[in-house]
């Protein structure tokens, strides 16, 4: 069910008719320009006859050659023209740069020509480009312009087309009322080119995107009410199939299961069979989850036959591998026929590499991989789970709205309970490869990393920095572009064009040549890390380690738990017994009871003392999962640097206490996002003597004036910048050894660009300015950032805002990970500056501070101090 195009352009006859037109409008001319126009004129009307035919390689050169002459005859209105379908063709067969280029030209020749509507025209064209690179706010810019404009000149057509871009553009941003306010503008658009029913399914994904249960019913129903008044069962069909997904979202597998069967009933017809693949497709995913391989396999089967019927390659072999799959799983297949299912994997990673269907190709592997290693080819296994690695590496996930057949592979893994990585990490295991298992648990961190930072268009003080982050941005976004036309080809049908596949397919390596290049400028910086890192050898981090000091790595497998340590002399691999479920469990209890924000509001009817007896309960259970085992290689270091998995989220392992104490009180933690960070250029540390306070409440109300001016207890020459003066800009012209910043910080994974830190918009008192994630490197980071995010979601600053800190510079990073008691935030202030003035590190007046609290009486209890988090060497 793909959604409604933006804006669709296609040069019929009456574009062609245009062009004839426009040559009439040419006087004066001699006989040699008249040959030349109508020469001009024939190749214009060729090259539109060709892109509708989709030849266009052929368009191509057509239109190249009706714009030379054009250009000779200065026929501008026709240049705009030419130049559009130029930019059109550009588009189709992956060259984007050229796209956008040749779009802008078209914009140029049209503004000087006056002609508006066609400028608006090639406006919201350039705008669904950039919609499909990733551009979300520059397509969204553009479309609102040419949205006003048309509505101004009743100009339908285009109103139609611009709206619907501005509710997808605010969808990704999710913007989601501006998203459902654009959709209610074009229900009351006279003349709108756009069904009520399609419109009616626009605002039942608005809905959904939302996550308003009760909008989403009220959509559907009005949805279902405007197809069953046309009578039509197939889009009655279509709209039970998308309740279905709604359902499964929410984990409702019974109620999916009911919307599908329904709507399977209703589809018939030639024209549905696409509808009806996905459906089958659907019902077999959801057998196939619950462990009923059989009936899995006979939705799977009709599936398949169905997309051969429409020549659907994606569907065909994607359904075959989790039939495969499904084979495999019914334990029909004894040892000696799992050669016929490797085959068969072999077989489809064939075909998959051949059309260039490289998410196909990674599952074959995997699948592949998993058949071995249960049947005892471990060297087998291990060469297919490394080439499903090595694509994964290059490949970018599908949207799966958009290709809905791609959740076979999430079914596959949910099945197994399986990443991409487990099965290689648990082979290191099994083999006590430490080295290996070290450097693919890096691999993860880092790709996780890099995936956030990859969607955010990184800004700093250098313009070559800059422009290589940009760069490498727009080189990833075509090549996501690129995967994504050619799964559309793959999938199209009996219309598929072989010669646009083949080219698309041969753009591939070349995509991916240019990222590699873009990402050399990054080389010896510190954005390579964010950006496009390196594999990481455990030798290089050892001989990077300080003296006296540890680095521990946790690797959570299905059924188990590998501790690596990591020492300047040597590493150690420590298990575990404990599944993984079990464990991010316990994880996730501790440190959703730790943040909860009403153990410090004395709220009424919140069981505090219950709340902490199970913190403490917890937090020894845990210590002896995490620490313990680790504890005759690190205790007698006196510095232990942690990376936690991703999935651990802000989990704070400082906290966790044994008979003997807090883990603070036994040696300094050093959370580390990556161990890459042990590698940052840094500014070091040396004796204080200015620090600057920057404060700012947002949106949260909190006084952060109160906070901060307690550093002048202790440290009397503080700078303080409240209201209009807390700005980003005032930070760029003051240097400081230490810059204390409370402010409130949100993190958007979905959307790295709404991640923000509120602060002052300069000119008025309560003005708002969100700085974006991405800006926040514009400012010369000190050797020491103090951050105390106050924004009542706990855990922002667990893993990517210390990252980009690190990477800006600063040696040491004390984040907050929930805002904490106004009390105990000013008793770590009075330790931690006041050591700080009497010419210790921050590192160490930072582990002072924490030791002082947590054997503090009054402040002991971890939710008042363990809030205060380290990062950096």
């Amino acid at each position: 069910m793909k959604e409604h195009s933006s804006v669709t352009i296609r040069f019929n006859g009456f574009t062609i008719l245009l062009l004839a037109v426009l040559s009439a409008c040419i006087f004066g001319c001699g006989k040699s320009n008249r040959d030349k126009m109508d020469e001009a004129v024939e190749q214009g009307r060729q090259a539109a006859i060709l892109f509708n035919q989709q030849e266009y390689v052929k368009s191509l050169a057509a239109i190249s050659r009706s714009i030379s002459l054009n250009s000779e005859l200065k026929r501008d209105s026709a240049l705009g023209e030419s130049y559009l379908l130029l930019a059109l063709c550009h588009r189709k067969v992956g060259q984007y740069d050229s796209s956008l280029s040749a779009f802008n030209t078209s914009l140029q020749y049209f503004h000087l020509v006056g002609d508006q509507r066609l400028e608006r025209r090639g406006r919201i064209a350039l705008a669904d480009l950039y919609y499909e690179l990733g551009r979300f706010r520059d397509a969204y810019s553009l479309a609102s312009d040419a949205a006003g404009e048309a509505k101004v000149f009743s100009d339908a057509a285009n109103l139609t087309h611009a709206l619907l871009l501005v509710a997808k553009t605010s969808r990704k941003l999710q913007d989601y009322p501006r998203d459902a306010a654009a959709l209610e503008e074009l229900s009351h658009t006279e003349g709108r080119e756009i069904s009520n029913p399609d419109l009616m399914k626009l605002k039942f994904r608005s809905a959904v995107a939302a996550r308003d249960p009760e909008r989403t019913r009220d959509a559907f129903e009005r949805w279902k009410s405007a197809v069953g008044g046309s009578g039509d069962s197939s889009g009655l069909a279509e709209t039970y199939a998308a309740w279905g997904s709604y359902q499964l979202s929410l984990n409702h597998p019974d109620s999916a299961l009911k919307a599908y069967s329904e709507s399977l009933s209703m589809i018939g017809g030639i024209a549905s069979r696409g509808l009806q693949t996905q459906v089958l497709t659907a019902l077999g995913t959801i057998a196939y989850r619950s462990g009923r391989y059989d009936n899995a396999k006979l939705y799977f089967q009709e599936a398949q036959s169905l997309a051969r019927q429409t020549n659907d390659i994606v569907g065909e072999q994607l359904i075959g591998l989790i039939m495969v799959a499904c084979d495999w799983k019914n334990g029909r297949t004894s040892q000696s026929g799992a050669p016929e299912l490797v085959k068969r994997c072999s077989d489809v990673s064939a075909t998959c590499r051949q059309c260039g269907l490289r998410m196909g190709d990674m599952f074959a592997q995997f699948v592949k991989g998993s058949i071995q290693y249960r049947g005892g080819d471990t060297a087998g296994a291990r060469v297919s789970f490394t080439e499903a690695l090595r694509l994964d590496d290059q490949n970018i996930s599908p949207d799966v709205d958009q290709y809905p057949v791609f959740t076979v592979i999430d079914a596959f893994l949910a099945t197994e309970r399986s990443s991409w990585s487990d099965p290689l990490l648990q082979l290191y295991a099994a083999q006590s490869n430490t080295g290996e298992l070290f450097k693919l648990t890096e691999q993860d961190n880092l790709r996780d990393i890099q995936d956030l930072f990859s969607r955010s268009a990184l800004k700093t003080d250098d313009l070559k920095i800059d422009h290589a982050s940009v760069q490498l941005h727009l080189e990833r976004n075509a090549l996501k572009l690129l995967e994504q036309d050619i799964y559309e080809e793959l999938s199209s049908g009996k219309g598929r064009n072989l010669e646009r596949i083949n080219l698309l397919n041969k753009l591939y390596p070349e995509r991916l040549q240019e990222i590699s290049v873009a990402a050399k400028a990054l080389d010896g910086t510190n954005l390579q890390w964010l950006l496009f890192p390196r594999t990481i050898a455990l030798e290089t981090v050892r001989d990077t380690m300080p003296p006296n000091s540890a680095l521990m790595e946790f690797v959570p497998l299905p059924n188990e738990l590998r501790i690596i340590v990591v020492t300047k002399d040597s590493s150690y691999v420590r298990s575990v017994s404990i599944t993984r479920d079990r464990l991010l469990g316990l994880v996730d209890e501790y440190q959703r009871l730790i943040g909860d924000p009403r153990l410090n509001t004395k709220t009424l009817n919140f069981n505090e003392a219950s709340v902490l007896e199970r913190i403490q309960e917890l937090s020894s259970v845990l210590y002896n999962i995490l620490i313990e085992p680790a504890m005759p290689y690190v205790g007698g270091a006196g510095k232990v640097y942690i990376v936690p998995p991703q999935s651990f989220g802000w989990f704070p392992f400082h906290t966790l206490r044994s008979g003997g104490g807090a883990v603070v009180t036994k040696f300094a933690v050093n959370y580390l996002p990556s161990a890459a960070a042990l590698f940052f250029q840094s500014r070091k540390e040396k004796p204080v003597s200015d620090v600057i306070g920057l404060g700012h409440a947002g949106k949260t109300g909190w006084d952060v004036e109160y906070e901060l001016k307690d550093i002048r207890s202790f440290f009397d020459k503080t700078k303080m910048l409240f209201d209009t003066a807390a700005t980003i800009e005032h930070l760029k012209y003051l240097p400081c050894d230490i810059l204390h910043v409370d402010a409130e910080f949100d993190l958007d994974l979905s959307v790295p660009e709404n991640s923000a830190v509120v602060l002052s918009d300069g000119a008025t008192p309560y003005g708002l300015r969100p700085v974006q994630f991405g800006s926040l490197l514009t400012v010369p980071y000190p050797p020491v950032l103090v951050f105390s995010n106050i924004s009542p979601v706990p855990g922002a600053l667990s893993r990517y805002a210390p990252m980009l800190f690190l990477a800006g510079g600063s040696h040491t990073v004390i984040a907050t990970m929930w805002q904490g008691e106004r009390k105990a935030k000013k008793y770590f202030g009075e330790v931690f500056y006041t050591n700080v003035m009497s010419n210790v590190s921050a590192s160490t007046a930072y582990q002072q501070a924490m030791v002082a609290m947590a054997t503090n009486s009054e402040y002991s209890r971890p939710h008042r101090w363990g809030l205060y988090y380290q990062f950096g060497r």
